[in-house]
């Protein structure tokens, strides 16, 4: 808003471009939010971050990767286990009897919701909407420095 009011002060356009390249840097590096990745458990992650591209732990921010990726509309390739590759060691053997379900006041068994990795990488509305405005106006700003540098 105060480029703008600058831009219109000075008669020059160069001002907003510089509003406009504050604002993004704002959003991607800067901007106080919370992880949002889905847990396994079906809600979202309450960790606090700094941008909205970045995650609270390394297995977030693969899931967040993969979220913005496919908000660039990018596959990403499913990891493979490599070949050859084998457990360092033998897997236990547990002797125990298995417990029983708990159930909960209806009857029905007390589980827990475990999502796919596609679900669970899919960024949150607000996420994806600002990325995708943050990022046009990285397009714009970069392309208004190299039009001001020619002209």
């Amino acid at each position: 808003m105060l480029g703008e009011l600058l831009a219109w002060y000075a008669g020059s356009w160069r001002p907003a471009l510089l509003g406009l390249a504050a604002w993004c840097l704002y959003e991607f590096l800067l901007i106080p939010t919370v992880c949002r990745v889905m847990t396994e458990q079906g809600y979202p992650c309450r960790e606090p971050v700094r941008g909205r591209p970045f995650a609270c732990r390394p297995d977030h921010q693969a899931l967040k990767n993969e979220g913005i990726l496919r908000l660039l509309g990018v596959r990403p390739r499913l990891r493979r286990p490599v070949r050859g590759a084998r457990p360092l060691s033998a897997p236990v053997q547990d002797t125990s009897p298995p417990a029983p379900p708990v159930r909960d006041a209806s009857g029905r068994g007390e589980g827990v919701v475990v999502h796919s990795r596609a679900v669970r990488a899919r960024l949150a509305q607000a996420d994806q909407a600002l990325l995708i405005l943050a990022g046009a106006g990285t397009v714009v700003t970069i392309a208004g420095m190299i039009y001001g540098i020619r002209g």
